[in-house]
């Protein structure tokens, strides 16, 4: 073997021994960056907010919301005020998803509110999107937000009260999750006009009673952890009020 063949043959040793590539062990598997730079993940993030909307005033047998675009969102949670003298009423939409209703939470009078959320993690949802309550004398009122990023079982805890009178008026207290939110409602009769949304949350949407319709307010806020307990206040309160209260994650 000639001097040259036996330099090339020691130079190709030490590259494939001593360069960076061939230290890889066989067959690891190498994790490239997902969109951004940022590593790759299939998990849920932090939830946050997609939409909201509260129904004009309707009629005593039902009330629908104005359309929203409601595209990314995977989770809808709708609350309906209504009158406790009937049946609970309906809720529906106009991508026909499926909802799970937590406890109908009733004042001492008449005034009950009721919160829902979508049944399925991949509801179906888009652009022209409107939320409905029907029921007989059910003078419902009704509003939703959307959300993105919980998991697949999102809901964790719920809470209520119909103590009438109370102003302010407390659901009762809930544990969260970090990352989650929770979503308090309220629902009033004749009289309980401004409402205000309790402190730390972001409002909803509300809408003052009326003679076809009982008055309702929703109010969210993104969790720590920290179990919540939230405060409404109105104008002016009487018996006919109810409040509840659900986290998700």
């Amino acid at each position: 073997m000639s001097a040259k063949k036996l330099w090339i043959q020691i130079a190709l040793v030490l590259f494939l021994t001593t360069h960076p590539l061939w230290r890889l062990p066989l067959l690891q598997t190498v994790r490239f960056p997902g969109p951004g730079g940022a590593p790759a993940s299939g998990g849920t993030g932090p939830i946050s907010k997609v939409f909201s909307s509260v129904a004009p005033v309707g009629n005593t047998n039902g009330a629908t919301t104005s359309a929203v675009d409601s595209t990314g969102t995977t989770l809808i949670v709708a609350v309906i005020a209504d009158f406790s003298g009937a049946s609970a009423a309906t809720l529906s939409d106009s991508k026909s998803n499926s909802y799970t209703c937590l406890t109908r939470w009733s004042g001492t009078s008449s005034s009950t509110v009721h919160i829902c959320y979508t049944s399925s993690s991949s509801p179906t949802v888009g652009s022209g999107h409107t939320f409905t309550c029907t029921g007989t004398g059910s003078f419902c009122s009704i509003g939703a937000i959307g959300f993105t990023g919980q998991a697949a079982s999102p809901f964790s805890a719920e809470n209520g009260t119909g103590n009438g009178g109370a102003n302010p008026l407390a659901p009762g207290s809930v544990s969260t999750a970090s990352g989650g939110v929770a979503v308090t409602a309220i629902s009033a009769g004749s009289g309980n006009a401004l409402f205000v949304t309790p402190s730390g949350y972001t409002t909803g949407g509300s809408l003052n009673a009326g003679g076809t319709n009982f008055g309702i307010g929703l109010a969210y806020k993104l969790t720590s952890g920290a179990s919540e307990n939230p405060s409404w206040s109105f104008s002016q309160a009487n018996n006919n009020q109810a409040a509840g209260i659900a986290s998700f994650h």
